[in-house]
């Protein structure tokens, strides 16, 4: 044996000295064209400042430099770092922007135009637009339609100058469905969006075929302590003066907050902050005269009441990591809803359709599918 292993080296050890040669080689070319391009890799990555006149590549100076960009300079090469993915989302999905009037306004929609006969509708959260959900379109739109819309005081759609509630959305949301004559649909609805998603079950549930409800706002468990706490208080975290405050609202947000192109994140920041004074008003317009999670005017502003009385297929998504509402919030509207199905997203926060866009995709295609498949065997 030893002989034979032996031998078995002596016959690899030309092609061993081969591959040496092979991966000498390989390095050489790999840093004649880095010498190359880098030209061209400067001209790319720093032609947009137009602040830095001789470029190095050590990554301490470059750094020094972008943090001494001014936040209006950050903010601007963010926002267009922004369109274009935005741009590149839509393009990779096929959807194509829309516009529906109603009443108050216009609402901007996007949808895809497949071959697929279910559709999905997704609603964004709060600070959020129709945009935010790409990562999570590009696995559903593989097997549905796939549509999504800028809740009125958010995005491209209008602004009220009245006073926001979720009666208000309700009817803002039913005016959208019959000026496009759709329905019903699979909807799904994260944070503020979850709790306008509940909000057009009960009022409409004939637009609603199936509704995943992923962190949810809108239902409270007086027995723990959640966000709603603060905004009792007066304390907003959406509104954002300065950058302290913004690091600890993306902290709050996300448990593993996403990788972004550079500057975009500055860009949200200054989103936040020129929103400042309406996403004031919106969250203390719902929560005026409200002191206490004793309070009798909570059963008018939460939509508890209406959880029993769904009569369609339900999933009750939550991230264990959610610092906004915790994730015994979720455990309580599976218990209120009969029949719903529930799934805890481990090590996620409070926009899974970000964190782990995947993950939460996989899950929202098994029930989708298996509420079809129900309804095949019932006869529908």
């Amino acid at each position: 044996m030893p002989l034979q292993w032996n031998n078995s080296f002596e016959r690899l050890r030309p092609n061993t000295a081969k591959l040496k040669t092979w991966v000498a080689d390989t390095t050489k070319q790999v840093y004649g064209t880095l010498d190359q391009w880098r030209p061209s890799l400067e001209a790319a990555v720093f032609s947009p400042l137009k602040a830095f006149e001789q470029q190095d590549w050590n990554l301490a100076r470059i750094g020094e430099r972008i943090t001494d960009l001014q936040d209006s300079t950050r903010a601007r090469i963010g926002h267009e770092v922004y369109l274009k993915s935005i741009a590149l989302g839509r393009q990779l999905i096929k959807a194509q922007v829309y516009e529906a009037k109603i009443s108050d306004g216009a609402i901007a929609y996007w949808k895809t135009n497949n071959a697929h006969p279910e559709t999905v509708l997704f609603i964004h959260g709060f600070g959020d637009s129709k945009d935010g959900c790409y990562p999570l379109a590009m696995h559903l739109t593989r097997r549905y339609n796939m549509m999504a819309f800028d809740l009125p005081g958010f995005g491209a759609s209008f602004k009220s100058d009245t006073t926001y509630s979720i009666e208000g959305y309700g009817r803002w949301m039913v005016e959208f469905f019959e000026a496009l004559d759709c329905g019903p649909v699979h909807v799904i609805g994260n944070s503020l969006g979850g709790a306008m998603a509940l909000k057009l079950a009960a009022i409409r549930p004939d637009l609603v075929k199936s509704l995943t409800l992923i962190d949810t706002a809108a239902v409270i468990d007086t027995r723990y302590d959640s966000a709603y706490d603060d905004f009792m208080r007066g304390k907003v975290l959406f509104q954002i003066k300065n950058r302290e405050e913004f690091e600890i609202f993306w902290k709050t947000i996300f448990h593993r907050a996403p990788l972004l192109p550079i500057f975009l994140k500055d860009y949200i920041f200054e989103q936040f902050k020129d929103n400042h004074d309406l996403y004031g008003r919106f969250i203390l317009d719902i929560f005026k005269g409200v002191t206490s999670r004793t309070d009798p005017a909570l059963e008018t502003i939460f939509l508890n009441k209406d959880l029993k009385n769904l009569k369609m297929p339900v999933h009750v998504m939550w991230g264990d990591k959610d610092k906004l509402f915790p994730h015994t919030y979720g455990e309580l509207v599976h218990e209120l809803i009969e029949g719903s199905r529930y799934t805890l997203l481990k090590d996620v926060g409070h926009a899974p359709q970000v964190e782990a866009p995947h993950l939460t995709a996989k899950h929202i295609i098994k029930f989708i599918d298996s509420t079809l498949a129900g309804g095949k065997k019932n006869g529908l």
